[in-house]
């Protein structure tokens, strides 16, 4: 995490993965994200994400492969976010 001068005072700012874990641990049964067809839980957000980014990482692609993501305006698409962040690490 990284110390950030605010307006008046500090505060810690943590990448989207500190994030990720950290609400996963905080809130885990607490809707993360909703719309019209579904609900995410912080627990399936981190599970959903992180299983994808393994499977990419398993079936050969690497950081510097181009994945394309399509998918409709829908809480899902936030998780394709996460786990392009998780397979940079």
């Amino acid at each position: 995490m990284n110390l950030v001068q605010g307006r008046d005072k500090m505060y810690m700012q943590a990448s989207i993965l500190e994030w990720l874990d950290s609400s996963n641990e905080k809130y885990g049964d607490k809707v993360a994200v909703c719309d019209d067809d579904c609900k995410i839980t912080f627990k399936q957000y981190h599970d959903k994400a992180i299983g994808i980014a393994r499977a990419i990482i398993d079936i050969g692609l690497m950081t510097k492969n181009a994945i394309a993501v399509y998918l409709e305006k829908s809480a899902k698409v936030l998780v394709s976010f996460i786990v392009w962040q998780w397979e940079k690490q």
